[in-house]
């Protein structure tokens, strides 16, 4: 871990270090590939565009003249389904086919608990998937994409101001291997669990992203998979920290204990390697906040 004194070394870091170092970066790995990453343009219809978040699960987003209330409501409803679709209930069902269900989902939480505790090696790789997945989301043409780091004593929050979620993304991030990723080697969002490493950190991981409001509890018995809805007070406090950053999208983390996570787990350099990301803030438990750019400009 780094020191006190690397920490406030590496913020003073020149950004035209690291703009001219990330712009090194976009000619070694090609210009075709970086004509990829260009923003599409702007319609005023709706359209539906391919996109990924936290985990590297597809989604699509569309543009519609829905109402924030209405769109909520039908966030909700999709919440609804996707419980019964892995919790099914009914007349059919019988206390032996119950029994059968309940010891498989028993054995598919044991292994989802395996491979996000296994498959990373240190408590902080979840920022590592988390960056990157913001950096794969879409953003509006307008938007300067730029992420906020909140790393309390209790817990962390992880924001940006991508378009936000939609129903094929939520769909993904309760279930395991639907990623479409593609040559984002040293991530396990490739593999669809980019997400699920959250759990090594965090018990309850909540999301707030345009109409879906959730969280994951692991001591449930498919709660890697299983979404609920977020009590009252969290909700309410989740959607106003995302209202006041003026996000779209945040990613709350209460620390479960023993985990490892501070500030200090946060490299500046990262910028270097991402195509939309601009500008992350960082903020320690002690209320001290870093910014860091890569556009050249001083942050607002």
């Amino acid at each position: 871990r780094a020191s006190p004194n690397t920490f406030d070394a590496a913020r003073k870091l020149d950004l035209e270090q690291i703009t001219c170092a990330k712009r090194l970066w976009e000619e070694l790995v090609g210009e075709e590939e970086a004509e990829e990453e260009e923003f599409p343009a702007e319609s005023s219809e709706s359209e539906e565009e391919e996109d990924e978040v936290a985990g590297g699960e597809a989604i699509t987003t569309t543009t519609t003249t829905t109402t924030k209330g209405a769109a909520v409501e039908e966030g909700r409803r999709i919440l609804a389904k996707v419980q019964e679709e892995k919790r099914p209930s009914g007349a059919n069902r019988n206390a032996e086919a119950d029994r059968a269900l309940l010891r498989t989902y028993e054995m598919l939480n044991r292994s989802l608990s395996l491979l996000a505790r296994d498959t990373v090696a240190r408590d902080d790789h979840f920022i590592a998937e988390l960056l990157q997945n913001f950096d794969d989301n879409q953003y509006g043409k307008a938007v300067v994409p730029r992420v906020e780091m909140d790393f309390g004593e209790e817990a962390g929050t992880f924001l940006c101001n991508e378009v936000g979620m939609e129903e094929a993304n939520f769909r993904a991030l309760c279930d395991v291997g639907r990623s479409t990723k593609k040559h984002k080697f040293g991530y396990i969002g490739e593999k669809g669990i980019g997400f699920k490493s959250v759990f090594r950190v965090s018990d309850t991981p909540m999301v707030v992203s345009g109409a879906f409001r959730f969280k994951f509890d692991k001591e449930d018995v498919i709660g890697y998979i299983y979404p609920k809805q977020l009590g009252e007070a969290e909700e309410k406090a989740l959607v106003e920290r995302v209202e006041r950053s003026r996000m779209t999208t945040a990613v709350r983390l209460p620390w479960c204990e023993g985990a490892q996570v501070t500030e200090l787990c946060v490299d500046p350099l990262c910028l270097m390697f991402f195509r939309k990301i601009k500008e992350i803030r960082v903020r320690a438990a002690t209320g001290v906040v870093s910014i860091w750019s890569c556009d050249g400009t001083e942050p607002a």
